[in-house]
This record gives structure tokens, C-alpha cells and sequence, in this order.
């Protein structure tokens, strides 16, 4: 073998163990490219919550102008509608004085104009029931009692309404049991003990708004569309407890449970619910929709976040797949916000053609 031969060989050997560690340092590159990316998720670019922000918070956006209070330039005038005829409760007419109709020789007409409506307090904001039972006498001299109804006895002091009111201030409201007493002192003139504030949130109010919580819970399984979540939080009584939330423009529905499995599910919407369910990728909801006759739209904010994380990878084709997507979602979402301006049939064939693309681009 001449020197030529030799160098040659040399140099193809030196060739392939510079290609091996091409390799190496590629895979590596893109290994560490995919750790810093999983590392960059957040509530933006992800299904994360926000809540995750907090141990890498997004620097604030200082360039970003923060919008003056009240009306905006350009924007149309709101006013809150008239009450009807039937919503008012009384009507002053206010006059001139019998002196100035006199001299100014002016003739009252049949006519009046509306000047102003006005909302205001009744001077007692409360009434008080006395019940009283009827008194019989017997043949033999007995006296009789009338019964008083098990509703009325077992609510006490506070009718079903002022219980309710009470768990509003406090629970709604944030108030505490010194704040919901000056609220009833001050505003309503009602001297009420803190101790029979508490006695009501802990031991009557879940009994008083049952029958509504019934109705709620009866009025979300008959909905077409329902949106689903869920939420943890610490509950002392289990190790972890979940709070899953139902959602539809007329109502919301609360259901706290120690489980977070699909059977939750179940026991709220029942296992013959064929609506749709509006949720996120989460197994639970998965199962569920296997077991129902449910349909499921996924929700927009996570996948949107989801694809805008597949930015962010080093894969070119899986880049370019995802900035597709996005450009037929943003035409989606243009379309959707300017839906209230369009022809209702124009609109209808625009937003389906728009999702044939974008199924076809998924599939």
C-alpha cells in the first residue's frame, strides 16, 4: 500500500468518526432543544394553568398601553334600558306651583313626560310573619292545637329567602360574620347575633338552597351544550379534594368531591347524556365520553396553546404544520368574532368550509 492509499484510509476513517459525532451532536441538540421548550411552557403556549406562571413568571409587557375607565373613543353610546310599564311601583307627577300656572295663564293638559326613573329603597327592607296556630276545644275540654308547618318551623328566626341572603353576603360576598352583622344593623335596622349568622351558614343554608341546587343540577343534564372542569384544592377532611364546575349561559353548577375520575361525571350528567360536552384533553372527560352518548368540542384556549407550543420544537415539518394550523384558526376566529354582520347562510357555509380545512390539515 503506497503512502497515498494510507492518507486516503486515514482520511475516510477520520470522514466517518467525524459523521458519528455530527450524529451525536444533532440528537443531542435536538434533545436539549424539546428539554428547553418543555422548560419554557407556560399558561401561553400550553395547557398549563395560569397558576403555574408563578414559579417562572412572564416578564410585563411595558410598551403595552393600559385603556382609560369609562367610554372608549369611537365606541357607541350604552345606556341602561327604560323599566316597562309593569316593573314600576309608583309614579309622581310633579307640577308647577298654582301661583305661576295662574300668572303665566297656563292650561294643564292630560298629557304627562317622562323625566326621569328612579330606583329606590323601601324605608323597611324586612317584614316580619308572626305565625300563630288556631286553638280547638275538644268535646271533653281539650284543647287542640293547630299544626305549623315542618318548613316554616324547622327555618326558625330567618325565612328561607333571608337564609339565603345571609349565605350570599357571606359566601358570595367574602363577608365576614362581624360585616354580614353590620350589614343587617346598619342598612336593614335587624339586630341579629353572630352566633345565629354562623348557626345559618353552618347548619341551615344547605338545607334552605337544596331544592334550587336540585333544580340547577336537573336544568345542566338537560342542557344541549354543558362546559366542564375541575379544580383542587385542600379540604382537611380528605387527603385532596376537587371541585368540578358545569357551566351554561343560564346557569353554573358546583359539585365538591374527594374523586376526580370519570364516574364524577356520571353522577352529574348522567350516563345517557347525548349533549355536548365543552372541556379540556383531561382522561377523565375522555372516559366519560366514551361511556355517554355525549358529543365533545375540545377547548379552543388549549389547543391553541398546544399548537403554539409545537412552535417552539426544532422540527422544520412540524413547525410548518403548526404555523398552518394557526393561520386556518385565526381565519376562524376573525370569522366567528364578525358573525353578528354576516348573512346567516354566508356565514354557515364560510365556517364549515374553514373547518374541512382545518380537519383536513389534522387528519
Amino acid at each position: 500500500m503506497t503512502n497515498k492509499d494510507v492518507i486516503i484510509a486515514q482520511l475516510l476513517q477520520q470522514n466517518a468518526q467525524q459523521a458519528d459525532q455530527i450524529r451525536l451532536l444533532t440528537e443531542e441538540n435536538q434533545q436539549l432543544r424539546e428539554r428547553i421548550a418543555r422548560l419554557e411552557k407556560n399558561s401561553s403556549n400550553s395547557s398549563k394553568p395560569p397558576s403555574s406562571d408563578i414559579t417562572n413568571p412572564q416578564p410585563p409587557n411595558a410598551k403595552k398601553k393600559k385603556r382609560k375607565i369609562g367610554g372608549q373613543k369611537g365606541h357607541p353610546k350604552h345606556t341602561r334600558p327604560l323599566f316597562a310599564p309593569d316593573e314600576i311601583d309608583k309614579t309622581v307627577i310633579h307640577k308647577l306651583s298654582a301661583k305661576e300656572v295662574r300668572l303665566r295663564g297656563l292650561i294643564p293638559l292630560q298629557q304627562t313626560e317622562l323625566a326621569l326613573q328612579q330606583i329606590d329603597l323601601p324605608e323597611k327592607l324586612y317584614t316580619v310573619i308572626d305565625h300563630r296556630v288556631q286553638l280547638y276545644r275538644a268535646p271533653n275540654g281539650t284543647i287542640i292545637k293547630a299544626t305549623l308547618p315542618k318548613e316554616i318551623r324547622k327555618a326558625g328566626l330567618f325565612s328561607t329567602r333571608m337564609t339565603a341572603l345571609t349565605g350570599y353576603l357571606k359566601a358570595r360576598c367574602h363577608m365576614s360574620y362581624s360585616t354580614v352583622q353590620s350589614f343587617f344593623d346598619d342598612i336593614m335596622a335587624l339586630d341579629i347575633s353572630q352566633g345565629y349568622l354562623s348557626k345559618i351558614c353552618t347548619q341551615k343554608l344547605s338545607c334552605a338552597l337544596q331544592p334550587a341546587y336540585e333544580e340547577v343540577a336537573q336544568f345542566i343534564r338537560n342542557a344541549p351544550i354543558v362546559g366542564t372542569d375541575e379544580t383542587g384544592h385542600k379540604n382537611p377532611a380528605y387527603k385532596s379534594a376537587w371541585t368540578w364546575c358545569q357551566q351554561i349561559p343560564e346557569a353554573v353548577f358546583f359539585y365538591i368531591s374527594d374523586s376526580r375520575a370519570s364516574q364524577v361525571l356520571v353522577d352529574i350528567l348522567g350516563i345517557d347524556y347525548c349533549g355536548i360536552i365543552v372541556c379540556d384533553y383531561f382522561s377523565a372527560n375522555k372516559k366519560f365520553i366514551k361511556l355517554s352518548k355525549a358529543l365533545v368540542q375540545y377547548c379552543w384556549a388549549h389547543l391553541i396553546r398546544d399548537i403554539k407550543f409545537l412552535l417552539t420544537l426544532g422540527h422544520k415539518t412540524l413547525k410548518r404544520w403548526a404555523e398552518a394550523l394557526l393561520k386556518v384558526l385565526r381565519k376562524i376566529f376573525e370569522l366567528w368574532k364578525t358573525r353578528h354582520r354576516r348573512h346567516q347562510g354566508h356565514y354557515k357555509k364560510a365556517i364549515e368550509k374553514l373547518k374541512k380545512a382545518f380537519l383536513r390539515k389534522v387528519r
